[in-house]
């Protein structure tokens, strides 16, 4: 049985531990849960890991926002949202917004914390 495109969406929103399953730079994560408050460890293909715990969860918007908690990334106080939206003719729009404070003593703001990224292509239940 195939999912309908809304049910296609929903996936991505609705599974907070599902991100390994279409994130193309993760191996793997293992999820404690699908409810706010819930923590992930999503393990890189380059061997890093990152702990992240679900802060909010709007299943009828499909977003959620979350915090991470661990990372090698010189970052501290990152949260983001992740939102996907219809983009017409069973294409979804995956958009993300995040920001962190740098613990680096570069100064510089990389371009990805002034905008959010987005991204268009199938959603796949399979």
């Amino acid at each position: 049985m195939h999912a309908d495109r809304h049910e296609r969406r929903c996936l991505v929103t609705q599974a907070f531990g599902a991100i390994g399953t279409w994130h193309p730079l993760l191996e793997k994560v293992e999820s404690e849960g699908e409810h706010e408050g819930s923590r992930r460890t999503a393990k890189a293909k380059d061997g890093s890991r990152q702990v992240e715990r679900l802060q909010e969860l709007k299943p009828n918007e499909r977003r959620y926002r979350y915090s991470i908690e661990s990372t090698a990334m010189p970052i501290k106080n990152y949260v983001s949202e992740l939102r996907v939206d219809d983009a017409g003719d069973g294409m979804s729009k995956a958009k993300s917004r995040g920001r962190a404070t740098s613990t680096s003593p570069a100064t510089i703001r990389p371009r990805w914390s002034r905008r959010s990224k987005t991204s268009t292509r199938p959603v796949s239940t399979a």
